[in-house]
């Protein structure tokens, strides 16, 4: 149970970093 609950916050963690970074760039360069 401990290690879903790391596993979901790494998972929201990179999605709202990587994945909102990538996107904008993705929006600048189109």
């Amino acid at each position: 149970m401990m290690l879903n609950g790391i596993i979901f916050f790494f998972v929201c963690f990179f999605l709202h970093t990587c994945y909102n970074k990538n996107y904008f760039f993705y929006l600048l360069k189109k």
